[in-house]
């Protein structure tokens, strides 16, 4: 139960209770994008794939949304939340959230909520199967540039192979926990599936790509 007055009285439209227990992935944010709420889903989530105590500890109530997202999605994930609370309009968008050994999917939907007081994050779980990607092997000296960083997409989590050709490989051991100086940006079938109409650097993006797939 939400015991929270001032939250109760934002999302006493939405069922406050009934949210608080759904198993989807569920939170308030401020307009300013600061996290107000979690749900029993958020918690749960966190805690089957390996996050807690560390998303509970790094991000409190009161944490910037907004911070825990690459800097490479961030304005993506700004302009969109900013639009979806002034023009009052939900906003969905698809993303992929993959365990080392199951591919999964979700939709996110953003709602504004009252009268502009903040806005309703729902994480849905659209397919989850078992992976039928090649795994590779973590290997510093396939992955590592010569400026001594590893890069792995935003969105899918594979990881970039040193070469003049992009190779994009799935690397198990490192989705759950990136080794030392890994960047982040976007590989190329993300890139254009997911975002070819955001305003996104293009940077390094080149026009064919592999996969070790």
């Amino acid at each position: 139960m939400i015991s929270d007055p001032e939250i109760r009285s934002v999302l006493w439209e939405t069922y406050p209770d009934t949210i608080h227990c759904a198993d989807d992935t569920i939170y308030l944010m401020w307009p300013d994008f600061m996290l107000a709420y979690v749900n029993l889903g958020w918690t749960q989530f966190a805690a089957r794939n390996g996050g807690e105590p560390a998303i509970s500890l790094n991000w409190p109530i009161g944490s910037c949304v907004l911070d825990a997202i690459p800097a490479v999605l961030k304005r993506f994930f700004a302009e969109n939340f900013s639009k979806c609370l002034r023009e009052r309009r939900p906003w969905e968008h698809h993303y992929e959230c993959s365990s080392p050994e199951l591919y999964r999917s979700f939709v996110m939907m953003t709602y504004p909520v009252g009268a502009g007081e903040g806005l309703l994050v729902v994480h849905s779980l659209a397919r989850e199967t078992l992976h039928t990607r090649c795994v590779c092997k973590p290997r510093d000296i396939l992955y590592r540039d010569l400026q001594g960083f590893i890069l792995q997409c935003a969105h899918c989590r594979r990881v970039k192979r040193c070469g003049a050709k992009p190779t994009w490989d799935w690397v198990r051991e490192w989705v759950t926990t990136c080794p030392a100086n890994t960047s982040h940006g976007l590989c190329e079938p993300c890139y254009g599936f997911y975002y070819r109409n955001a305003d996104l650097s293009t940077s390094g993006l080149q026009d064919t790509f592999r996969t070790g797939e």
